[in-house]
């Protein structure tokens, strides 16, 4: 039975398709430059407004961050061990060799599919650099790469398997083949906009929590990812249209305590004053930062926050320290994007 290409993989979880981790990391990037800031921040980089086309057209250049775990020395890394031939391989440098094969010999698998993509203009090169040097660091080119080391296996056939890449690449993203009236722009700033959206779509693109693996391949696998890009930007906090809406936030849900002590009663409530005048005020004073005593008449409040990380809210005033009671905070705590990837990158 042949083996199928793996994006992700995990003794326990089993396999998760590469074509499968591709448009995963490829659904959350697209989503991720559709948001208005980073679009802008993007069009800027490019130095004017960028199209759908051109759009999709960097997402399937993002789709081609893994390409080189088509390898059979990457693959082996999942088989067992009576199965593998050689030392393992990596996947960065192979991913330069296999793009720069598939340019060069007509007989490569994705050598049509390539031909095209060259012709989005002359920023390809270093877009494709950028694309799979989505682990933080550049990749060096190789200088005269051979299919020498693809073999040809019984339990393994890499052309068949860039044959599923290619089609899933046309099928999941057909608008980037589309005719488009200019080139991709060539700027660095955009080269590094892109490098840095890339990487950061590969970490949330990684998250099991996000992404569980689906294995068969799926032809249609494309809504689910782009589904579950949609919710993963909204549960790291990425997309800010989907933050909660509530009530005005209170002393509780800014720190955590249930209420302060009385004596912190008429700070915690946000009074202001234009009495405490912050030239008398000493360095460290409550007035110093903007916390002012009742009765002053201040039309404008002034938000307090901690000055602290750890849970004991303090203010200094003068000498005295005013303590809250400590309290364990009931609000949950997001997550710092951490991914629990459990397959090996």
């Amino acid at each position: 039975m042949k083996r199928r290409a793996w994006g992700k993989y995990d003794e326990e979880r089993g396999v998760h398709p590469l074509a499968h981790h591709s448009i995963d990391v490829a659904a959350v990037f697209l989503r991720m430059i559709g948001l208005p800031v980073v679009r802008n921040r993007l069009e800027t980089a490019a130095k004017r407004r960028l199209t759908d086309v051109e759009c999709h057209r960097l997402a399937a250049l993002a789709f081609l961050h893994d390409i080189g775990k088509l390898h059979p020395g990457f693959q082996a890394k999942g088989w067992p061990k009576n199965l593998r031939r050689g030392p393992p391989n990596g996947h960065l440098k192979e991913g330069w060799a296999f793009l720069t094969l598939a340019c060069r010999g007509p007989e490569h698998p994705f050598h049509e599919t390539m031909q095209e993509i060259m012709g989005w203009g002359e920023s390809i090169g270093p877009l494709i650099a950028a694309s799979i040097a989505h682990h933080g660091r550049p990749v060096e080119w190789p200088a005269d790469p051979t299919l020498g080391g693809w073999q040809d296996l019984d339990h393994y056939d890499w052309r068949a398997e860039t044959r599923v890449m290619d089609d899933a690449l046309r099928r999941w993203f057909a608008p980037a083949f589309e005719a488009a009236d200019e080139a991709l722009p060539d700027e660095p700033l955009l080269h590094h906009a892109f490098a840095g959206l890339v990487a950061l779509a590969d970490w949330i693109g990684s998250d099991t929590r996000f992404f569980p693996f689906v294995d068969p391949f799926d032809p249609a696998y494309d809504a689910t990812a782009h589904d579950r890009a949609l919710k993963s930007l909204e549960a790291v906090g990425f997309d800010p249209g989907a933050l909660p809406t509530g009530p005005a936030v209170d002393f509780h849900r800014m720190t955590g305590f249930y209420k302060p002590n009385p004596a912190v009663l008429p700070l915690a409530r946000g009074y202001t004053s234009r009495k405490a005048g912050r030239a008398r005020a000493r360095p460290g004073s409550p007035a110093r930062a903007g916390i002012h005593p009742p009765g002053s008449g201040s039309a404008t409040p002034s938000p307090w926050f901690p000055r602290s990380r750890g849970d004991t809210l303090r203010l200094r005033s003068r000498r005295k320290v005013l303590t809250g009671p400590r309290r364990e905070p009931t609000m949950p705590l997001r997550d710092d994007l951490n991914p629990q990837n459990g397959g090996r990158r």
